[in-house]
Formats: C-alpha cells, sequence, structure tokens
C-alpha cells in the first residue's frame, strides 16, 4: 500500500476493523492480500530465538481441557510441539473443517490430548482466514460451527487469556445468547485474565475496576481478573505469575488397602422429644385459638414461635 494510504487507515477510527479491512482488501487485490496474510502470521522467531513465548508455554503447561483460539499464527502448536512431547494431537482444525468441528461439538475431541481450534483460520490457508465482515458472515451464520460457539460459551467453562473483547461479532454473538438467559438470574461461567494499563507505575482505580467488573459480568457473563500491566500495557509479565497459579498439583493418592478396609458405619436416626417433664400443656392458649375462631371480628389468626416450642404439638397436631 501507499505510505499514505496506510497512515490513513491506521489514523481511521470511525468505522470497525472488519469495515477497514474490507478497504486494504479493495487497494491491495485478493491475491497481495492473502499473501499478506500468510507472511504476516507465518512462523517466527523471537529476539530470544524460540518459536513461542512463554506466555504460550505457560498455557501449555497448565491442564487445560483443550485450546481455542482466534489467532491465526502457529506458536501454540509450536508448544505442544515442544512440551507436550507425549501428545498424539496433530492438525491444526479451523471453522471451515466440519468433522473437527463436529467432534468438538459433540466432545468426542476431548479423547485427544490438548487439542486446539483455530476458530478464525490458520496461516498457510489464508483464504480461511476471517477478518473482513463478510468473512465473519461466513463463519458464524447458522449452523454446526455456529453451534459449537454457543455449545462453548454456554455449557463449557473457559479461561480467556489475551483476548480483548472488542470484536464486534463476538460482541453480538454472546448478546443473543445471554438475551435467552436474561431471567435465569445465571452467574458468570467464565474468566478472563486481563491486563491493566499502567502508566509511569500509576495505581489502579479500584472504582475503575469496580466498574469494569461490573461490566464484564454483566455483559458477557465473565468474571475478570485484572493483572497491572506496566509501559502503557505493553509489559504482561504479570499473567506469567497467574498462570502459574494455575499449575497442575498432584492428583490425590487413590485409598490405601487399609483405608479401604474400614468397615461402613450404619447409622440410624430416631426424633425425641425433649424436656417432656417440663410441659405442662396449652389448656389457656387453646382457649383464647377457640374464642378467637368463633369470633366473627377475626379474619386471621397466627401462631409464632420459635422452632421447637409446641406449636404443632400443642394445637393438637395439625389444627393450626
Amino acid at each position: 500500500a501507499e505510505a499514505n494510504d496506510a497512515d490513513r487507515w491506521k489514523r481511521n477510527n470511525g468505522s470497525t476493523p472488519q469495515q477497514r479491512v474490507n478497504t486494504i482488501l479493495r487497494k491491495l487485490g485478493e491475491d497481495r492480500y492473502r499473501q499478506f496474510l500468510k507472511s504476516t502470521f507465518g512462523p517466527k522467531r523471537g529476539a530470544d530465538g524460540k518459536r513461542f513465548t512463554p506466555v504460550h508455554a505457560a498455557l501449555k503447561s497448565r491442564p487445560f481441557k483443550g485450546f481455542v483460539t482466534t489467532n491465526y499464527d502457529p506458536e501454540l502448536e509450536f508448544a505442544r510441539q515442544d512440551l507436550r512431547k507425549d501428545c498424539l494431537t496433530t492438525g491444526t482444525p479451523t471453522w471451515e473443517d466440519e468433522g473437527e468441528i463436529h467432534r468438538w461439538y459433540t466432545g468426542e475431541v476431548f479423547r485427544d490430548e490438548c487439542p486446539i481450534l483455530w476458530l478464525h483460520g490458520y496461516w498457510q490457508r489464508p483464504d480461511g482466514i476471517v477478518l473482513n465482515a463478510g468473512e465473519y458472515a461466513a463463519a458464524y451464520r447458522p449452523g454446526l460451527y455456529k453451534r459449537v460457539f454457543e455449545k462453548l460459551w454456554g455449557q463449557d467453562r473457559l479461561v480467556f487469556a489475551g483476548f480483548g473483547f472488542n470484536d464486534p461479532q463476538f460482541t453480538f454473538m454472546v448478546g443473543e445468547l445471554l438475551r435467552d438467559v436474561r431471567d435465569a438470574h445465571a452467574l458468570p461461567r467464565h474468566i478472563a485474565l486481563l491486563g491493566w494499563p499502567l502508566k509511569d507505575g500509576e495505581m489502579i482505580d479500584p472504582d475503575e475496576v469496580r466498574d469494569r467488573l461490573e461490566a464484564f459480568e454483566q455483559d458477557y457473563h465473565v468474571r475478570p481478573l485484572f493483572y497491572p500491566a506496566p509501559k502503557e500495557g505493553r509489559d504482561h509479565s504479570a499473567l506469567l505469575t497467574l498462570l502459574d497459579a494455575l499449575a497442575a498439583r498432584e492428583p490425590p493418592k487413590p485409598p490405601t488397602q487399609a483405608t479401604a478396609a474400614v468397615p461402613t458405619l450404619y447409622q440410624h436416626w430416631v426424633h425425641a422429644a425433649s424436656d417432656d417433664d417440663r410441659f405442662t400443656g396449652r389448656g389457656e392458649e387453646m382457649a383464647r385459638l377457640d374464642r378467637w375462631v368463633k369470633d366473627p371480628k377475626v379474619r386471621a389468626v397466627a401462631v409464632c414461635a420459635v422452632g421447637g416450642s409446641g406449636k404443632r404439638a400443642g394445637c393438637g397436631g395439625g389444627r393450626e
């Protein structure tokens, strides 16, 4: 693209990212655009020479059942190859792979070890990358893929990491789901690990945190967990501290033979009255009730006392 075009696109805040992608696509043409996507999201090495970041490594070292990503790059796949060497799961399924999408829908995919789903496409298949408005409409049309999205959101529990919650199609889909459960008084099912930008080490405003917390819970049914992100939101090293807290713990040991041999203790509970010798009857009270019942001016009678004081027994077992 021409420099002035690129500058104008970057400055444009009056349209959605998906709309700006449409403009770029028309300017560059289909061939250049797709090749640009492939080279942009293709495999790269970081400054340390590694193929993935410490956050990818931390995610892959945690006991999640599976991973769903809206990114297009292969870094999660590289982390799985290097850190989960006993994992037999391969492949990079996307929204276009109906067979794999169906396995995510039924839950059969979790029979595999560490499955990954690239929701919006993979760098090696640039024709299937979801970026502009038309591609979003095609991916989220009524069908199996949309059902998978609804299942993940409504039945599973998600931990969001590195997700900005600024995707208009995502917001629309979640809004539809929450509209259907508005009267169910459902509590948030999901957790989001979100960086809070700090400038010059400035402390987080607790009132603003509270406002954002309430907004996330109400708008997305997501409970956010904020971590400090210094350097105006560019330093996310504190995220690793949160992920370390999710490290796999040693599974409980099976009961030993001695423990398993302990016989079952059978119990039999029988209700018994207490302080029977102190019960003097309710003659006076019963007489008062009878008098009120016969009085046409009395429209309602309530017998009130703390539990166990003999209301039902005193009234003859159900006469109240």
